[in-house]
């Protein structure tokens, strides 16, 4: 069974890996004390060994894993490599970076003589998107070429990402340790709806006012409402669904109607409304997110999926069943792209707790949704 552990107990863990060097735009140390909630993490049974030389950190999509990553990096003083930023990687990439950050031309001689260094590095998912299986064979050897000489590493991506990188790793013999970011708690969830409303709105007062924590409490325990009471607490603690919350509260300044609209059993529909925002802003960050990637690869930005073409690829691949998206045989290098980008966690989260989701997918997956419609009401 999973065990749960707090991120700061994750910090004292990993505490002196801080390795001092040269910022290199992609590559530093996040020094900037940005917003900042404390997520759940779930540490996976059998990889629960945290002086491992290597740790993987997944996340669904929107759950927090680059600012966990930022916030890490900042109380470690570890260097933090976005390779959002960087330029394709291989053998020579880890290399090439940490020779200019550390100034010197035999980095394994450097990293040997440094006590307990740490790298982190950050959104593996697309870094994998850009290069050839070959060069990510390569890229990850080089991961575990220098643990071996004492680094540590902190990888974040997504889970489909980092099953491979588990494989590749552990056959080279290199020792993994396995966390989930899962979910913020009771507490830290109204401290994030809070921390959003705070930041991005005008009013420095909005949190005093009158009916603020009502309309605050009522809007997220409708929308969560919408889902099996197992699963509640896990989705009232996910990022989107509290930035749903929060968006509600800075767009309707008027937190007595609010209050009353989402806390009485004849609100209507709001709650599922604001459910379909939140689909709708999984899918449209998940196509931002392709965009450049795409460019990279001197595909046409605008030949990625949008949110319904996505959601007919997910309900399709969950099925086993190839998609007739036009751009599949079209530009059949999208759908890798996409299989290795796009969230699936999120959104198959969102088709299993949700009757707005399990309509869309059911909507989507005709003549199989059809013939499930029928099958169910026999």
């Amino acid at each position: 069974m999973d065990a749960q552990i707090s991120y700061p107990a994750l910090v004292a863990t990993l505490n002196g890996g801080s390795l001092q060097g040269n910022p290199q735009g992609s590559f530093r140390v996040h020094d900037d004390e940005k917003f900042f909630i404390n997520p759940e993490l779930l540490v996976r049974e059998d990889f629960d060994d945290l002086t491992s030389s290597i740790i993987l950190i997944s996340a669904r999509g929107a759950a927090g894993k680059s600012r966990s990553a930022e916030e890490l990096s900042r109380q470690l003083g570890a260097p933090l490599w976005k390779l959002e930023k960087d330029k394709a990687v291989g053998a020579t990439s880890l290399l090439f970076v940490l020779g200019r950050y550390l100034n010197v031309t035999d980095v394994m001689a450097a990293l040997a003589s440094e006590e307990s260094p740490t790298v982190l590095i950050d959104s593996l998912d697309e870094a994998r998107a850009r290069v050839s299986g070959t060069s990510w064979a390569e890229f990850l050897e080089s991961l575990a070429d220098a643990s071996r000489h004492g680094c540590r590493f902190v990888l974040f991506g997504r889970e489909r990402t980092l099953e491979e990188v588990w494989v590749s790793l552990a056959d080279a013999g290199t020792s993994l340790a396995w966390i989930e970011i899962s979910h913020f708690g009771p507490e830290e969830r109204l401290q994030y709806v809070d921390g959003v409303v705070t930041h991005r709105s005008r009013n420095s007062l909005v949190l005093s006012g009158k009916y603020y924590q009502a309309a605050r409490d009522a809007v997220l325990k409708s929308v969560v409402s919408s889902v099996p009471s197992q699963a509640a607490e896990t989705f009232a603690g996910y990022a989107p669904v509290l930035d749903a919350v929060a968006a509600v509260l800075l767009r309707e300044e008027n937190h007595f109607a609010v209050s009353n609209a989402f806390g009485t059993s004849s609100g209507g529909t709001r709650h599922l409304q604001e459910l379909k925002h939140i689909l709708d802003d999984l899918l449209i960050r998940d196509q931002g997110k392709m965009k450049p990637v795409a460019t990279q690869l001197g595909l046409d930005p605008s030949s990625t999926y949008g949110p319904e073409e996505q959601i007919d690829w997910l309900c399709h691949d969950l099925e086993g069943v190839r998609s007739q998206t036009s751009h599949t045989s079209v530009i059949p290098k999208l759908e890798m792209i996409t299989s290795k980008t796009c969230d699936h966690s999120s959104m198959i989260t969102l088709f299993e707790m949700t009757p707005s989701g399990q309509a869309l997918y059911l909507q989507h997956m005709s003549p199989l949704g059809a013939l499930r419609q029928s099958t169910a009401s026999d």
